[in-house]
Parts: structure tokens; sequence; C-alpha cells
């Protein structure tokens, strides 16, 4: 266990046994995912991951974890840095910690990267959520 698995509350076995089966079914039948370009993701060390994110909810984030922990060797646990909203919903925020989303701040995302981890952001935040079926590959 990582320094800030242990200071932010991920729980890989919780993950394992409760959250896999779930974005396993939405990531191969549901969604059907297809993954280019994951062999640019560095095996080790410290990313700064950032997407473009258009949605009302984040069914691309949990793509994205979903298929680096699956399709990187080795398998990689993107830290998702999450809007503060996500951590006052219940049950929401106790799934998001224990998977390893960590509240979006620049401490948080500096000591992460600071301990070697895949960091992911959406720079547009919950912003990103509310734009027009045109603008859904801008940011």
């Amino acid at each position: 266990m990582t320094p800030s698995q242990e200071c932010y509350g991920q729980d890989e076995a919780f993950v394992e046994e409760n959250i896999e089966p779930i974005l396993d079914f939405l990531y191969r039948k549901w969604f059907r995912v297809s993954v280019s370009g994951q062999m640019n993701v560095p095996r080790e060390g410290r990313v700064l991951l950032v997407a473009n994110h258009s949605g009302a909810l984040p069914w691309d984030a949990l793509m994205i974890y979903q298929a680096l922990r699956h399709r990187v060797s080795p398998p990689r646990t993107v830290r998702f840095l999450v809007d503060k909203f996500v951590m006052r919903l219940p049950f929401i925020s106790m799934l998001a910690t224990r998977s390893g989303f960590v509240l979006a701040c620049r401490e948080n995302a500096r000591q992460l990267l600071e301990n070697e981890e895949l960091v992911g952001v959406f720079p547009e935040g919950t912003k990103g959520t509310g734009k027009l079926w045109k603008e859904r590959y801008k940011l």
C-alpha cells in the first residue's frame, strides 16, 4: 500500500470485491469500451492524465479508471481528483474514496504526484457536464 492510499482511504480489497464486478460489466458488456493509445501511459512514476469531460454522469472517468486497471501493463489505478460535491453525496463519497478518488485541490494533487501516482483530472470540472453537444470535443 502506498502512502497516498493510506492517507486518502483507498481500499483495493473493497474495489476488487464490490466495485470491480460492476465496472467490468459496464466496461465490457454495457458500453463495450474500445481503448487505443494505452501504450502511451508510463508504466511507473508520476503521471498527470488530463481528460475532456462531457456528460451529466461520470461514466467517462469510470471507464478510464477500468481501462487503466486492465489494459495497461502493469495495471495502474488512476487517482481522479473529484469536485467537492461528490464528496458530499451520501454513499457515493464512500465509494469514491475507497475506489481511490480524491478531493480536488492543489495540495492533494501535489501529494499524489510526489507519491508517484497516476493522477487524473477533468480541467473543466462540473462546467464540462453542461456543454452543448456541438462543444463535446472542446475544452
